[in-house]
């Protein structure tokens, strides 16, 4: 029989281990709904930083500025770094609960010009 820890038991004392969840089948399903959007939502996400300019945007921003689940936006952000699209810009800035996140800016592509409606992100 496992014991229960209260509230005002010592923080250093080790909570009993988690069961495992298998989530596999739920973050499938997930990417597999999301396909038909993740184009335009990417789109969405790199449009927005590129017109924070070099001042870039934390991921909490760029949900707040589009108005974007951060379970959508964050996997987008992440394909676009990916991508070579955007970087860290190597700042912090705090979110609304106080703690630093990295400011995201996009990546100048010299020569390859600025991306127009209906262009595909390369990948």
């Amino acid at each position: 029989m496992e014991t229960q820890l209260s509230l005002f038991d010592s923080a250093t004392a080790s909570p009993p281990p988690r069961e495992f969840t298998n989530t596999s089948v739920t973050k499938r399903a997930a990417g597999v709904a999301i396909r038909p959007d993740a184009a335009r939502l990417r789109r969405q996400v790199l449009e927005f930083i590129r017109q924070q300019g070099a001042v870039g945007a934390t991921d909490s921003e760029v949900q707040l500025g589009l108005s974007m689940n951060g379970d959508t936006e964050r996997p987008r952000r992440r394909e676009l770094q990916l991508a070579g699209l955007i970087a860290d810009s190597g700042q912090t800035r705090s979110t609304p609960s106080g703690r630093a996140a990295v400011v995201w800016v996009a990546v100048d592509q010299t020569g390859a010009g600025e991306p127009q409606p209906g262009d595909e992100i390369p990948f």
